[in-house]
């Protein structure tokens, strides 16, 4: 599975994802949710852009139980308003609970401005 980080503007512009079982994405956003992509399933994560954001165990469990129900997809994307911090954080998560430490690796890498607490706080209590 590859992951892709974009900001949720960049996504919502991109016609190929509409009704695919090929593809999931993960939104992080406090934004009203107004998405609809057909049969392509999606995750909204109500966590604000906050330095240390309080995550509750219902957002950590919605999480997890959403990446083990879409883990024979092509493509998961996980996006942030600006697809700068918090959606990579949610992404190197996504990549370790599968398994894929070189893809987690590359995601803190290539992005600058990751929410490391954000990525902790999933981390904690990580039921895998």
């Amino acid at each position: 599975m590859n992951i892709f980080i974009h900001s949720i503007q960049d996504l919502l512009h991109a016609e190929h994802l509409s009704n695919s079982f090929k593809h999931a994405i993960i939104f992080i956003t406090t934004k009203p949710n107004y998405y609809s992509f057909g049969y392509t399933p999606f995750l909204k994560l109500d966590i604000p852009d906050v330095e240390n954001p309080n995550i509750s165990i219902y957002i950590k469990d919605c999480l997890e139980d959403f990446l083990d129900r879409v883990k024979d997809i092509d493509i998961l994307y996980v996006c942030c308003d600006a697809g700068l911090s918090r959606s990579p954080a949610v992404a190197m998560f996504a990549a370790e609970h599968y398994g894929n430490e070189k893809q987690s690796m590359d995601i803190e890498t290539n992005h600058r401005f990751i929410n490391m607490s954000l990525y902790h706080e999933f981390k904690k209590d990580a039921n895998k």
